[in-house]
């Protein structure tokens, strides 16, 4: 009886915690690799390249049986021509990773016009930029902490490292911006180059001298763990090896950094063992804890919980499935941050989905409030939306910004019924019903309603013979 309650104990903790039990899925799976990788590392991997491929076609047209979602979408989602390894994250085209971009246009310019120029001597190089220097002093020993994070030893090095960055880098950058990026692309570099030398010191009594970006995007890894722990990576798989279309396999992030490490970490220990390895593993490792480190003191997580969250419940919403569970999520974002406009206007889409209700109508309006000033446009999208549901208008002000927007789109139609529900409402400031009930008058002229126009230029001109646009009224009357 006690295992049983204790069963049920760690069930219900873990209901209430479901960022822990995501990480520990995780971390099972990652031990449950890692224990096993001697056997998937040889036929298996084998065997993947070639029934994947050979399956794919059936499972997608069984799949768009199920969803309904169309063939050509479901290979759209799957298939892709660049053979690189990538995040599938929904921040993909928000911003430009300027940052990430510059830092792989600047390893690769340096590798091929700086290293590979016949002027360049390997001494120089060798001498003065590694980490650390062959010939150290006061000036090279500094500086090779960094001009070693931007030196490759092959084209192989080079172009595995920056798939790497391009995978990682651009996700991250996106999150916590260029500048934060940058400081922490060159601290982590830094740091992983310091824990490689002083492995190599303490354990093989001798001096290391490394070179390479990998310990940097190592760094920027162990950020991605913590930033971005709940997004997934999709893997190229080559159809039957031959042709130039790939499947992209997605898994985890999370399991797919933690093998990393499990692997750096055992190679690392059997080479401070004695092994030979032409691999910097334990920068590697001092890499991404840095990174890890940095991003869980910088609060980096806080983020994370909130996306992760805010994807579930949107997503929930979009399906129409598990809305409790979409509902469930959307209100951490909301205890996290009181001013997510997308988990506010979706918990209101949840909560009008099946009939009006005030809190539904309360949630629209404070979700059309926040966003009217930085997305005016999104704030007359959700208008329509609201308004094809309630069939009622916001509040005075609002109602007249976005009857303003929409009328400069060209939405004559939608814009006259919000300047008419101003006009009509007894509740309308007497200031915005005088240019409501003018505008109301031109809309209907704009699009062609004369006898509507007439009326309401009318019901104007008698309400506010005074005002400065009843000359315009009557001018307009008399023609």
């Amino acid at each position: 009886m006690a295992a049983k309650d204790s069963t049920l104990d760690a069930h219900s903790y873990f209901e209430r915690h479901p960022e822990q039990a995501f990480i520990l899925k995780a971390l099972v799976t990652i031990a449950v690799i890692f224990t096993f990788r001697e056997f998937l590392n040889g036929s298996f991997i084998f065997l993947l390249f070639i029934v994947l491929p050979v399956f794919f076609i059936p499972g997608v047209l069984a799949w768009s049986a199920y969803s309904g979602d169309g063939v050509m979408e479901i290979i759209k989602r799957n298939i892709t021509l660049i053979p690189v390894m990538l995040s599938t994250g929904e921040k993909k085209g928000k911003n430009l990773p300027l940052v990430t971009c510059s830092l792989v246009f600047i390893n690769i310019a340096i590798f091929y016009l700086f290293q590979q120029n016949p002027a360049v001597s390997e001494s120089l190089v060798g001498d003065n930029l590694v980490f650390l220097p062959r010939d150290p002093n006061l000036w090279n020993l500094p500086l090779s902490a960094v001009t070693s994070i931007f030196l490759h030893g092959s084209n192989a090095h080079l172009w595995g490292n920056m798939m790497f960055l391009w995978a990682v880098g651009t996700e991250v950058e996106r999150r916590i911006g260029g500048k934060p990026f940058l400081k922490l692309y060159l601290a982590t570099g830094i740091i992983a180059g310091l824990t490689f030398v002083s492995m190599h010191h303490i354990f093989l009594n001798r001096t290391g001298h490394a070179l390479g970006a990998s310990g940097a995007i190592s760094g920027v890894m162990g950020i991605f763990a913590i930033r971005c722990y709940f997004s997934k990576m999709a893997f190229p798989i080559p159809i039957l090896g031959i042709l130039p279309v790939n499947i992209k396999v997605k898994m985890n992030s999370l399991v797919i950094i933690g093998l990393f490490f499990m692997l750096d970490l055992s190679d690392g220990i059997d080479q401070m063992s004695g092994g030979f390895s032409m691999v910097a593993h334990w920068a590697h490792l001092g890499g991404m804890i840095s990174g890890a480190v940095l991003a869980s003191l910088l609060k980096y997580g806080e983020g994370a919980i909130e996306e992760r969250h805010e994807e579930i419940g949107m997503q929930r919403v979009k399906e129409g499935i598990g809305l409790k569970e979409g509902e469930d999520s959307l209100n951490i974002v909301i205890d996290k941050n009181p001013d997510n406009i997308e988990a506010i206007l979706n918990i209101a889409r949840l909560k009008s989905r099946h009939k009006r209700t005030e809190e539904g109508y309360e949630l629209y309006h404070k979700a059309i409030r926040m966003m009217i000033a930085s997305r005016p446009q999104k704030a007359a999208d959700v208008y329509v939306e609201y308004y094809n549901r309630y069939q009622r208008g916001v509040e005075a002000a609002l109602q007249f910004r976005i009857a303003g927007i929409l009328y400069r789109r060209g939405d004559l139609d939608r814009a006259g019924r919000a300047l008419e529900i101003l006009a009509e409402s007894q509740e309308t400031p007497p200031d915005i019903k005088e240019k409501a009930l003018f505008q109301v008058a031109r809309v209907m002229d704009d699009m062609g309603l004369a006898e509507a126009a007439e009326m309401f230029y009318r019901r104007f001109v008698g309400a506010f013979p005074e005002s400065s646009m009843s000359k315009k009224a009557k001018a307009r009357l008399a023609t």
